[in-house]
């Protein structure tokens, strides 16, 4: 599947704000690392973000939010939000600000 450029562009924009960051290409798509942590990502057509496990329950519920699976495992600290979810900016920067709130508070790498 190929990586949704208007998605990965969309999110380019909204993270310069943040400062320096590192754009990694991965199986399916891309990252965006921030003060050495993955932050999120763009795979297929979907948004991909670091979240606080805590959260998860609450926001899997959210805008056709679903698990991300990677070799048929998942977990609660990684979350997919759809394209068609994140298409108005409010809404893109709803779900960047979550992950960033939490990477934030992890120590740099």
């Amino acid at each position: 599947m190929a990586t949704d450029q208007a998605l990965m562009a969309a999110v380019r924009a909204e993270l310069t704000k943040l400062g320096p960051l590192v754009e990694k290409p991965m199986s399916g798509g891309l990252q965006f690392v921030w003060k050495g942590r993955m932050l999120c990502g763009v795979m297929g057509d979907d948004l991909m973000l670091r979240i606080d496990k805590k959260n998860y329950d609450a926001w899997i519920v959210e805008d056709g939010a679903h698990p991300m699976v990677m070799a048929g495992q998942s977990s609660k600290g990684w979350i997919l939000v759809p394209k068609v979810a994140v298409a108005k900016k409010p809404a893109l920067r709803k779900w960047l600000d979550r992950a960033i709130a939490f990477v934030e508070k992890l120590p740099e790498k």
